[in-house]
């Protein structure tokens, strides 16, 4: 279960969690607003999406749960971009036999929501069905989240690639030597940063 609270919350949240697997228990994946607690160096979802998926929260049996749209639009988001090929969904080619545990349960959140998805269910038509509603990622949580781990996520950053942000870093010549220079390399790697070119100034 993966359950999304305010970052003020987050602590407190925390303290209530605890590490016993008696019978009875299961696992739960608590994600703030705005940090990313261990997931893949960037927030679970993107600082926008979060706030509304809070926002709009409704109460059903005592428990915070997202309304009926954001139901279904965030179970698609976590589809696409969190299990992107795991999901099982075909990216481009819908699958005759399509069926699976993702694809059921996005029909069913999609009978109960307004919301409705006009195009076959494929990892593509899911994203260009986020982005007409305006839950589509930033370049940079796409880009951050995706590095690595997905063929698919990382076509989309690529066809993308006119949205780069580009960025400027200026080094002091305190840091003028060899080792600095491979350590400021390695740390934008890390970061999912592509080098275009740099140059040591007279």
């Amino acid at each position: 279960m993966d359950i999304l609270v305010r970052d003020e919350d987050y602590e407190e949240i925390m303290q209530l969690m605890t590490n016993d697997k008696t019978n009875g228990s299961f696992k739960m994946d608590i994600y703030g607003l705005s940090t990313n607690n261990g997931y893949k160096k960037t927030t679970y979802f993107p600082y926008e999406i979060a706030k509304r998926i809070l926002s709009s929260r409704i109460l059903i049996n005592g428990l915070y749960v997202p309304s009926k749209n954001e139901c279904l639009l965030s179970f698609v988001f976590h589809t696409v971009f969190h299990k992107a090929e795991k999901s099982g969904i075909a990216s481009e080619i819908p699958d005759a036999n399509n069926e699976n545990k993702y694809v059921n349960e996005i029909r069913r959140l999609e009978t109960i929501s307004n919301l409705r998805i006009s195009l076959p269910i494929t990892s593509s038509n899911l994203a260009t069905f986020l982005q007409l509603q305006n839950w589509f990622p930033p370049i940079d949580w796409l880009r951050k989240s995706s590095a690595g781990r997905s063929m698919f996520l990382t076509a989309i950053s690529a066809s993308k690639s006119g949205a780069f942000c580009r960025s400027i870093f200026v080094l002091r010549s305190c840091a003028n030597n060899p080792k600095i220079h491979n350590s400021v390399l390695t740390t934008l790697n890390n970061e999912n940063f592509k080098l275009v070119g740099y140059h040591i100034l007279d």
